[in-house]
């Protein structure tokens, strides 16, 4: 794991955060569906947040800054930031 997931998975360890559970359809091959609240990792800088409000968000993101990692985007229910080798 890289060093800015690192400081995300602290930071979401600190609110008490954890990862989505999924379950998995079984009828249709790929498809899952998300239960709680939580946070999911899409892709390369892309963390999606299911069940917060926009001020949650927008606070996890103040937090992501101060702790050194580079926002880029808050959307109403992710943070994109720039993932750096």
């Amino acid at each position: 794991m890289n060093a800015i997931k690192k400081i995300i998975n602290g930071i979401f360890r600190k609110n008490g955060i954890v990862s989505l559970t999924t379950q998995s359809s079984g009828m249709i091959k790929g498809w899952s569906t998300y239960h709680g609240k939580g946070y999911k990792y899409e892709y390369r800088g892309l963390v999606s947040l299911k069940g917060f409000t926009k001020e949650e968000i927008e606070d996890l993101a103040k937090q992501f800054k101060e702790a050194g990692v580079i926002v880029d985007r808050i959307g109403s229910n992710s943070i994109e930031y720039t993932e750096i080798n």
